[in-house]
């Protein structure tokens, strides 16, 4: 009876989404019926661009990864595409959007959909309604993946891992999953770095199974961080500075102050990664002082693409 429950309301969840996409393309086609607004989000826009980048790449938007020039690779940077600041994981897995959008807001739903079967099923499973209620019928879940927000992908790495981890809870199947789970926790934390926060519960889990220092918990760190050097290595070979911090840090942003009837340029002269701890760029997504200056407004700014200075000058 659980069963049929359970796939009955995983069915309407995907009955929502569907039509919740489709709603989506109607008010985007529309916006002007809609107050000038769109249904789907910004975001959707830079990572589909970044697909695009990758795989319908101009001469000057070529990848300059040292794998790329050695054998000759035909993929595009996509963080030549302003604002792009995520892995290139997204693009490659949302690269069915270049064919129709449609498709990569369905490919997006998927993991979402996912969710709730990993979380029902295997060793000591999620209660039935507040997982239904949480997560796959909840309307927010809905809005925000159907609006094109990846957040669902990285949910799904952690539910993923979490599942495996509960694979070897048993006595009878101890330690069963725990390569998976490795694999698993380096694919997430390449694809977006807070799910690193887990790793102390990771490890009192495997604690509790191989003691604190077993030879089982240096083999799953080992996977792990073999793992994580290998993807990272393969996204660096062919995306030299792929890096979430760095996406202000590409050549050198020009930021335009606007105050008054005076115009101003300024160039940051630091474009290194630690630059973004501390750059006081209005809107930063990474930086402390992104909050208090949400409050107390500092004149507009406007974030130009790079372009060199005989353009400006």
């Amino acid at each position: 009876m659980l069963r049929t429950k359970n796939s009955q309301i995983i069915l309407l969840s995907l009955a929502l989404h569907l039509a919740l996409i489709l709603y989506a393309d109607h008010v985007d086609s529309h916006p002007e019926r809609y107050g000038g607004l769109r249904y789907t989000d910004v975001d959707w826009r830079v990572v589909t661009d970044g697909a695009r980048l990758i795989f319908i790449p101009t001469e000057k938007e070529q990848a300059k990864g040292w794998l790329v020039k050695k054998i000759g690779l035909s993929i595009g940077d996509p963080y030549d595409r302003a604002t792009f600041r995520y892995t290139p994981l997204l693009p490659l897995f949302l690269s069915p959007a270049l064919i129709h959008p449609l498709l990569g807001k369905c490919l997006l739903a998927l993991p979402s959909l996912l969710i709730p079967l990993l979380l029902l099923t295997g060793p000591d499973p999620a209660p039935f309604w507040p997982t239904h209620l949480l997560w796959t019928i909840n309307p927010f879940v809905l809005s925000i993946t159907t609006r094109g927000s990846p957040e669902a992908a990285i949910c799904f790495l952690v539910v993923t891992l979490h599942y495996f981890l509960r694979l070897g809870s048993r006595n009878e199947k101890k330690g069963a999953g725990e390569t998976r789970a490795a694999i698993v926790l380096a694919l997430a934390v390449s694809w977006k770095i807070y799910p690193a926060i887990y790793i102390p519960a990771i490890w009192k889990e495997l604690s509790a199974r191989w003691g604190w220092f077993g030879m089982r918990v240096w083999r799953f760190g080992l996977i792990v961080a073999s793992s994580f050097v290998l993807i990272n290595g393969a996204l660096w070979s062919m995306w030299v500075h792929f890096c979430e911090l760095t996406h202000y840090c590409r050549g050198i942003p020009l930021i335009m102050k606007v105050d008054g009837d005076s115009p101003s340029l300024t160039i940051p002269i630091s474009t290194t990664c630690p630059d973004s701890i501390t750059d006081t760029t209005f809107r930063h997504t990474f930086i402390p002082s992104t909050y208090p200056s949400s409050r107390h407004q500092p004149p507009r700014l406007y974030l130009l693409r790079s372009l060199p200075s005989s353009d400006i000058l």
